[in-house]
C-alpha cells in the first residue's frame, strides 16, 4: 500500500480551495454530492474523499425524522400574527382558539401537511424547493417555497407586499413552530402523539 504524502502545513495558492482542515478520522465536513476534496489532517497527513450518491439534497440524512403526528399544547401571539398577515377577525378568532393536530408524512423530497381542527382541515403538499401556489384559510392565494435544513422545515410565503416565514423546528419528542411576519413573532408548540 502506498504510504500518504506528509505536509507540514496547510497547502495554500490556487489548490488550496480544495483543502479543507479536518481535526480527526470521524469528524469530517463533506462538500457537495460527487466532488472529491483533499482534506489535511493536523498530524499532516493528505485523504481524498468523494461525497456518496445519490444525495437529493445537500442536508443530513442522519437528522431527526420528522414525519408523524403532532398535538397543539401552547400557543402565543397566534392571533396577533393572523392579523399581521391580513386575516380577518371572525377567522383570526376561530383559527386562534383552535387546537390543531398537524400530520407530516415524507416520501422523498415530497412532503404532506395535514392540519386538522374543529373549523377546518388544510393539506398543504409540496416538493421542497419548488414554488407552489398555498390556498389560504380564508382563500387568498400564498406563493410558498418550503425548504428543509435538517430537522427543520422552513416554510416562506409571499402575497402581494406581505412576506411570512415559518420554521418548524423538530424532536424526538415533538415540534417547535415559529410564524414571523414583519414584527409579530408567534411561537406554537407541539407534542409528538
Amino acid at each position: 500500500m502506498p504510504k500518504e504524502p506528509r505536509f507540514p502545513r496547510q497547502p495554500s495558492g490556487p489548490l488550496a480551495s480544495a483543502w479543507h482542515p479536518v481535526p480527526d478520522k470521524d469528524s469530517l465536513i463533506l462538500p457537495a454530492e460527487g466532488r472529491t476534496l483533499r482534506s489535511w489532517h493536523r498530524t499532516g497527513n493528505s485523504r481524498r474523499i468523494t461525497v456518496p450518491r445519490p444525495w437529493a439534497h445537500p442536508i443530513s440524512r442522519w437528522a431527526v425524522g420528522i414525519a408523524g403526528d403532532y398535538e397543539m399544547t401552547t400557543s402565543d401571539n397566534f392571533e396577533e400574527y393572523l392579523k399581521a398577515t391580513g386575516v380577518g377577525l371572525a377567522t383570526r378568532k376561530l383559527a386562534a382558539s383552535s387546537k390543531p393536530t398537524v400530520s407530516l408524512t415524507e416520501d422523498g423530497d415530497n412532503y404532506r401537511l395535514s392540519t386538522v381542527t374543529t373549523f377546518k382541515t388544510t393539506v398543504l403538499a409540496f416538493t421542497l424547493a419548488q414554488e407552489f401556489t398555498e390556498e389560504a384559510e380564508d382563500g387568498r392565494q400564498w406563493i410558498t417555497t418550503v425548504n428543509r435544513d435538517g430537522n427543520k422545515l422552513l416554510q416562506i410565503q409571499k402575497l402581494d407586499t406581505l412576506s411570512a416565514i415559518i420554521t418548524r423546528t423538530f424532536t424526538d419528542d415533538g415540534m417547535a413552530a415559529v410564524y414571523v411576519c414583519g414584527d409579530v413573532v408567534s411561537n406554537r408548540s407541539y407534542k409528538r402523539i
